[in-house]
């Protein structure tokens, strides 16, 4: 709680090992820290690798009231273990600078495999080449409610839900200025880029409300 981490020369996932992490842990409390200027990922809560195996056990973290800014690919991320968590009160912001995009780890959150956590009141903002908050694949009984997401460039979404065959809840959030970068950067780029909400290859996702 309170701490300033700024300058770190972390390197692309995968694996995520971000300028602040809960190195495959449990039950972090991380509260009103800025964390500034990493050269990919500001934060991570998960298992940073597809092929680690769970340390016994994961997750329940508490990421609060944060301010995570100026991150080169993502700034929350997790790559399983996010169970049970809950995502309150954050602004994150200038996520994507990098301009990789196209290598689909860039969000301002974004987490695989989570399970029963929820995402409110988070201020997702200015971010370029990169899409606000992305449920990739596995997701189960996530709530994303009451955030706020603006001026976003990306080639997904605000929010974008992805191979997730649980339900998953995207209610009563604000999206304003949601866009696809200009001039295109492809001739053959799909266009429904730019979208407030995204869902491919799901079942029962409910988005309402927004």
């Amino acid at each position: 709680s309170g701490f300033r981490f700024e300058r770190a020369a972390d390197g692309f996932p995968v694996p995520q090992r971000a300028a602040v992490s809960t190195s495959r842990g449990h039950h972090w409390i991380i509260e009103f820290n800025r964390v500034e200027w990493a050269n990919a990922v500001g934060m991570d809560i998960g298992l940073q690798s597809w092929d680690a195996e769970p340390p016994g056990p994961v997750g329940h973290h508490v990421v609060r009231g944060n301010t995570i800014r100026h991150c080169g690919v993502c700034g929350l991320a997790g790559a399983f273990g996010v169970a049970n968590c809950l995502i309150e009160g954050n602004l994150i912001e200038h996520v994507g600078w990098q301009d990789v995009e196209r290598m689909w780890e860039c969000a301002g959150i974004k987490f695989h495999f989570a399970r029963s956590t929820l995402l409110r009141r988070n201020i997702l903002r200015r971010l370029r080449h990169a899409c606000g908050i992305w449920l990739d694949c596995g997701n189960a009984n996530c709530r994303v409610t009451d955030n706020v997401l603006a001026d976003i460039e990306t080639v997904v979404a605000g929010v974008y839900s992805e191979m997730n065959f649980e339900t998953n809840l995207i209610d009563r959030n604000v999206f304003w200025d949601i866009r696809r970068a200009e001039p295109r950067e492809r001739p053959d780029e799909p266009a429904e880029q730019g979208g407030g909400v995204k869902a491919d290859y799901n079942e029962t996702l409910v988005v309402a409300h927004n």
